[in-house]
């Protein structure tokens, strides 16, 4: 007959019970490595593969931003303009209107002169004076869908970037 201290650590438990908690406890493990090395690498903030650039064809647009989003969590978009226009004169940024509606834009720097919606995109018109031979744009915002979440900007008459973030929780 068991005691019951015996009864309660599971000393004489059955084999095959034993087998299944194994089976758990390296599942567990596993898991617990995954996480650990995924949050490394920069999936739950800074690291290897938290951010990323991009540029258009013709490298007048540069964009950082990072792959990796929390849902809720305020975010940047740092947008690197060269063009060969005056840099005394405005421009033109338009970002996907499907893009522009799943995320709430918290702060666009500079602050546009004007901004103009048509059924695919939305257009911003920028006045920021060039240093060092760029213009810089950054845009905050919170992505408030889960899941993989698609973005396209350009300059005006411009084909742009797409890029692809995941947002998570």
């Amino acid at each position: 007959m068991m005691s019951a201290a015996e009864s309660v650590l599971g000393i004489n438990s059955p084999p095959r019970f034993r087998q299944h908690e194994r089976r758990f406890l390296r599942a567990g493990r596993w898991l617990l490595w995954l996480t650990i090395v995924l949050a490394a690498l920069g999936l739950f903030g800074e690291g290897l593969l938290s951010h990323a650039d991009t540029s258009n064809a013709d490298a007048s647009l540069h964009l950082r931003y990072e792959r990796f989003l929390r849902r809720g969590l305020e975010t940047r978009l740092n947008l690197q303009l060269r063009s060969p226009l005056d840099p005394r004169q405005p421009f033109t940024l338009w970002i996907d209107r499907a893009s522009f509606d799943r995320m709430q834009s918290l702060r666009i720097t500079p602050h546009p002169l004007a901004m103009s919606l048509t059924e695919d995109r939305v257009f911003l018109e920028l006045e920021e004076p060039a240093s060092d031979d760029a213009r810089h744009v950054a845009i905050d915002f919170q992505a408030e869908e889960s899941g993989p979440a698609t973005l396209s900007l350009g300059l005006k008459g411009d084909a742009g970037v797409t890029v692809t973030q995941f947002v998570f929780f």
